[in-house]
């Protein structure tokens, strides 16, 4: 016979479980009946007269009333009794005494006769208003048993509960918690080599409602605002419950290692839905003192040396969510700097400092999901911040915006130059103010952009598309790519300065044109493709006619401005392949690839009509009135194969142009060529001495 202190040490509801272990009565519903207490436990769904017929609502106060009868009366007795409920249902009493305790008795219930009472279904769908079909339906979906089947089972149960005397009780109870034991290693181990939260998640709750017979298990896991927990039925609840708030999280049933329940609360009901329960039992997942989730288990009861078991499965899932988050933040930072490294490997590759500076804004914003950004640089004066690249802002205004180095939140970050990350800007004291109305969100992120400990500007992020905060991760990963922005900013300005260096170097300072350096490397270049290729190309050479007398009449800065007006006319006249020079003084040279002399004889007088037709200051000063110009040109391979050769022929054509009258072009021949002697030793190419 038990003990009474049997009962308070694994409590009534373990003893129920105990009971339901056994497979003769693991298709029914138990109950434990006190008298004078009542139901004091229950084992599976908790319905009147242990029926689950949701739908029907069948059993009510008569029900009820004929089950404590029978409870009462088998007490009374002392002898087991088999009875059917008012809707039909089978049921049995099997009265029990604790040793110098209360008297209690097992009911039993759930099942139905293998025949269906026709008459008395009829009864109960017409006083009940119910769907006779959905009746049966209903019915059918209860196990079947016979009388004596019945009766079989509830002297069985008798028998049990004789027999669970100390000694067998507390062997049963080791040798089912030793089973529990060896399963919750085995999926311990198993859980530590899933792959997945949702598979982790999903193993622990089987577990739990398999060796627990829990009925309804959920797991909410935080949110990226962590604000509050996404509840998920994991087991015998429907999968997609709800947003669980941070603030409407009820206390966790736990005290001193025990495990209590609770009367379920207002915010887990609304979540719930239809779902039908009573009482919640909400643990904390968690490692050290961070927060990975809750488990939220409803109507159960859990005796303390279940609890420890259950404590084991939640610090494994605690631990394998922490490890796992800990492997995405690895996977996530290892992927953000491997993509790090390939867009500063293409930004290396822009042509200009706008391009540069609006990819480095828009990479930054991708890497952080922002929809809104700056990037501003600080002037030569070191005074002010200028904007240079804008997201989520009007472009003509940020171009004529300028903020004060130590003013706004930018220009503190300038001049201290350390970095900032503000949550809500209304109630950072550092930044303590009204929310701009341009933006969507309170929180955003400025670093400061800097190179050998100088800052030369700063990177600002606003508006996270997910609506979150930015955070002390999200500043570590924009400070390390902010560094290396800078690094490429210094480069792409000292490359843009080399090229202008090598422009100058280049280019003839007055008219702006390429210069004698540049027409003899490309000269050279231009040889050396036609060898490759076998092609040809023509060397044109222009000089101004009676510059000397004009530049003396007019002025030098009469002059200046005619050379100018010139480069520009040639430029207009020559073809867009063409290369256009001053060779010195008043004489231009124009490279013409892929020109026959045919061709290049069109393009000349086309320049030369363009000068003579052209208005000029104080022309009418010269001998004839108008400025003009005279031209010779010499092709490639035909009148030389050399850079000197070539300049050598084109030059004789030139001036024999002005020995013929000025304003004229004229084509190289052989039967032009001078003896050498006739070419003063002191100028190479040019033979303005020949010709006055």
């Amino acid at each position: 016979m038990l003990q009474t202190s049997e009962i308070t040490s694994f409590s009534s509801s373990e003893l129920l479980r105990t009971l339901k272990s056994f497979p003769f009565l693991a298709d029914y519903n138990l109950a434990l009946y006190s008298r004078p207490g009542g139901i004091v436990a229950q084992a599976g769904p908790i319905f009147d007269c242990f029926v689950p017929l949701h739908a029907t609502s069948l059993c009510g106060d008569s029900c009820r009333t004929g089950y404590e009868e029978s409870a009462r009366a088998a007490i009374d007795s002392g002898k087991t009794s088999v009875f059917r409920c008012p809707a039909g249902i089978l049921c049995f009493a099997v009265p029990f005494r604790f040793s110098g305790g209360n008297s209690f008795c097992l009911l039993g219930g759930g099942v139905r006769e293998n025949i269906f009472d026709l008459e008395l279904l009829d009864k109960m769908s017409a006083a009940s208003s119910l769907d006779p079909f959905k009746l049966i339906e209903d019915m059918e979906s209860i196990p079947a048993v016979s009388m004596d089947q019945l009766a079989q089972t509830a002297e069985r149960a008798g028998k049990l509960l004789a027999s669970l005397h100390e000694g067998n009780l507390y062997a049963f109870m080791l040798e089912k918690t030793l089973t529990r034991l060896e399963a919750i290693s085995a999926v311990i181990r198993q859980i530590g080599r899933l792959d997945t939260a949702d598979d982790a998640i999903s193993l622990f709750s089987e577990t739990l409602g398999l060796l627990f017979d829990f009925p309804m298990i959920a797991v909410g896991l935080p949110l990226s605002d962590a604000k509050g927990f996404c509840l998920k039925g994991t087991w015998g609840l429907p999968r997609e419950l709800g947003i669980l708030s941070g603030s409407h999280l009820p206390k966790f049933n736990t005290t001193d290692g025990a495990i209590n329940s609770v009367p379920l609360d207002e915010p887990f009901r609304k979540i719930l839905g239809g779902v039908k329960a009573e009482k919640l039992v909400l643990l904390p997942l968690k490692t050290d003192r961070e927060l990975h989730g809750i488990i939220a288990i409803l109507d159960c009861e859990l005796h303390p040396h279940e609890s420890m078991l259950v404590d084991l499965l939640m610090a494994k899932l605690a631990a394998k969510l922490a490890q796992l988050m800990r492997d995405t933040i690895q996977q996530s930072e290892k992927a953000a700097n491997e993509r790090l490294i390939k867009f500063i490997s293409s930004l290396s590759l822009t042509e200009n400092n706008d391009e540069l500076h609006q990819r480095i804004l828009g990479f930054a914003a991708e890497l952080l999901h922002a929809d809104s950004g700056s990037l501003m640089l600080i002037e030569e004066g070191g005074e002010k911040l200028q904007i240079k690249a804008v997201l989520g802002l009007n472009e003509q205004l940020a171009k004529i915006i300028s903020l004060k180095i130590g003013s706004g939140i930018a220009g503190r970050v300038a001049a201290t130059g350390q970095p900032l990350v503000v949550v809500d800007i209304e109630k950072d004291r550092r930044t303590a103010g009204q929310n701009r109305p341009r933006f969507k969100s309170k929180s955003f992120i400025s670093v400061p952009l800097t190179l050998r400990g100088k800052t030369i500007g700063v990177l600002n992020l606003s508006d996270r598309r997910t609506g979150a905060p930015f955070t002390e991760t999200d500043l570590r990963l924009l400070t390390t790519f902010a560094q290396q922005a800078s690094l490429l900013i210094e480069r792409r300005h000292y490359l843009e300065r080399a090229s202008e260096l090598e422009q100058l170097s280049v280019t003839d300072a007055l008219t702006g044109l390429y210069n004698r350096r540049f027409l003899e490397k490309r000269l050279d270049e231009e040889i050396s493709r036609c060898k490759r290729g076998n092609a040809s190309f023509t060397v044109m050479l222009i000089d101004i006619d009676h510059f000397k007398i004009y530049n003396d009449i007019c002025g030098h800065l009469a002059g200046d401005a005619a050379l100018k007006k010139t480069a520009r006319l040639l430029g207009i006249s020559a073809r867009q392949m063409d290369i256009v020079t001053r060779y010195g003084g008043e004489e231009f040279c124009v490279v013409l690839p892929n020109a026959h002399k045919k061709e290049a004889m069109l393009v000349a007088e086309r320049i030369r009509r363009q000068i003579e037709n052209e208005p000029f200051a104080y022309e009418e000063r010269l001998p004839k009135g108008k400025l003009t110009a005279s031209i010779g040109f010499s092709s490639f391979p035909d009148d030389g194969q050399t850079l000197k050769d070539l300049i050598n022929t084109a030059d004789i054509a030139l001036y024999r142009a002005k020995a013929r009258g000025r304003n004229r072009t004229v084509v190289f021949e052989p039967a032009m060529k001078l003896p050498a002697s006739d070419f003063p030793t002191n100028h190479t190419y040019s033979l303005t001495t020949l010709y006055p």
